[in-house]
């Protein structure tokens, strides 16, 4: 019994002793990682970093769909399919809300009207598609040159 009264009376010095220096330097709580006063805090960060990852997930989403339509039309500009007009046509409609992709057209053809920077963009999609093929790229990219000089001369 008097180990018992002895360990209690340990520990109850102890506890004291480590709750006044919890008052008097609680940096050094934070800086072990026990600072549990955050932890409010620290639940409404996790929850806000999963709304972000929720939102990053569906604009990856919106994303790679919009890639995927990008390289759709690109092939069918390639093949004949469509025109350079409709491609370029549906590059805007793909792109309309994304600022930065304005930005991009204006600042590599500042002096095009818009559209004629997506036709050029749509010229540049081809050529990367068509990186590896250059006798087809040669013929496909004369074509769309020609294309869309007749389109602007009108």
């Amino acid at each position: 019994m008097y180990f018992l009264a002895r360990l209690t009376l340990i520990a109850s010095i102890f506890g004291l002793l480590v709750t006044g220096l919890c008052h008097t330097r609680p940096a050094w709580l934070a800086d072990l990682g026990l600072d549990i006063w955050t932890y409010p805090e620290l639940l409404e960060q996790v929850e806000q970093q999963q709304e972000r990852g929720r939102h990053l997930t569906a604009a990856l989403a919106l994303t790679q769909e919009r890639m995927r339509l990008k390289e759709e039309a690109t092939k069918a500009l390639i093949e004949g399919r469509q025109s350079l007009w409709e491609v370029a046509s549906l590059f805007r409609s793909f792109s309309d809300h994304i600022p930065a992709f304005a930005d991009y057209l204006r600042s590599s053809w500042p002096e095009q009207s818009e559209s004629e920077r997506l036709c050029r963009y749509a010229i540049r999609c081809v050529q990367w598609a068509l990186a590896d093929e250059p006798e087809r790229a040669s013929g496909v990219l004369a074509r769309l040159e020609r294309e869309l000089d007749a389109k602007l001369r009108q």
